[in-house]
């Protein structure tokens, strides 16, 4: 079984459409970082302090672009297409071509299919955590460390140090703010944090994507199919919320345990079991699935039969 994971993960790893979707990504998370500075920069540079002060120019600094970034709603939105794409979609390929049937000669279905669930797992939270990595060099490399910019930004982050609200971001590792362990004051723990959220959350996206693609030969349903359930859990939530008049603030809630990224939830216990939780019920509910699948495979057909 862990030889038959290690060949996924490596086939995962070199496969060009697994780092051409990061490429996709990153340029994206690139020009989001240039043209957000576009408004700050030009009021700097071409009217000095007096006009940034006059216009409320927006601070521009890495640790705000990464705040930014890892907040943003398409990235939020998307992000359970991208652990889609990671890897799941090599399932429909190989019963497309065929190569499945070769797979189940040599190892026997039950490896095959726990073998390329737990890869896809795997590669999605590889590819969660990537991002946050993008993230981070991204903003690091077009702003802190960009010399054509560096006076800018040097007065942006001496601004930001006066006049920045420190209470906006709560960092903190515990049961809620209320029941923290202890508070989080090195920005490079924290962003560590955030690459452990999302390798968490892509870990969970790849699971899903590669058991919808067991029970589909349709790449669209597979790639669509957990931005669908992102989008119906946070509306599940809110509705029930809404029903039940709860005491409690409705947006905290609603963050705490939606499965979307938000900075403020890298610490968040709640938001880590509610992950693990979700886990371990797909990997229930593939197990459950397992015979079904396996009955459509014996008999060269796909689950949609």
């Amino acid at each position: 079984m862990r030889y038959c994971i290690y060949l996924d993960f490596k086939r995962g790893l070199t496969n060009k459409r697994f780092w051409a979707v990061l490429g996709s990504v990153s340029f994206i998370f690139l020009l989001h970082v240039i043209l957000d500075g576009v408004w700050p920069l030009t009021h700097y540079y071409y009217g000095g302090e007096e006009s940034f002060y006059l216009w409320g120019g927006r601070i521009y600094t890495s640790q705000g672009e990464i705040e930014a970034l890892s907040n943003m709603e398409l990235f939020s939105d998307f992000f359970p297409f991208l652990c889609a794409a990671a890897y799941a979609y090599t399932i429909i390929d190989d019963r497309r071509q065929g190569y499945y049937i070769q797979q189940l000669q040599r190892i026997g279905f039950p490896k095959y299919y726990w073998g390329k669930l737990i890869a896809s797992g795997l590669l999605g939270g590889l590819f969660g955590a990537l991002c946050m990595v993008v993230i981070c060099l991204v903003s690091m490399l077009f702003t802190a460390w960009n010399p054509f910019i560096r006076e800018a930004v040097d007065f942006c982050a001496g601004w930001d140090a006066l006049y920045r609200d420190t209470t906006s971001i709560s960092r903190y590792v515990g049961w809620g703010s209320g029941r923290a362990y202890c508070n989080i004051t090195s920005s490079v723990v924290w962003y560590f944090l955030g690459g452990v959220k999302y390798f968490v959350m892509g870990v969970l996206y790849g699971l899903l994507a590669s058991m919808i693609a067991f029970l589909t030969d349709n790449k669209v349903i597979m790639y669509a199919g957990p931005v669908i359930y992102l989008l119906l859990q946070d509306k599940w939530l809110y509705l029930f919320l809404d029903l039940l008049h709860t005491v409690f603030s409705r947006p905290v809630v609603t963050e705490r345990f939606s499965l979307r990224s938000g900075r403020i939830l890298y610490g968040d216990l709640y938001h880590y079991f509610l992950l693990f939780f979700m886990i371990a019920l797909l990997l229930n509910l593939a197990k459950l699935l397992q015979y079904r699948i396996e009955r459509f495979y014996m008999e060269g057909g796909s689950a949609d039969d």
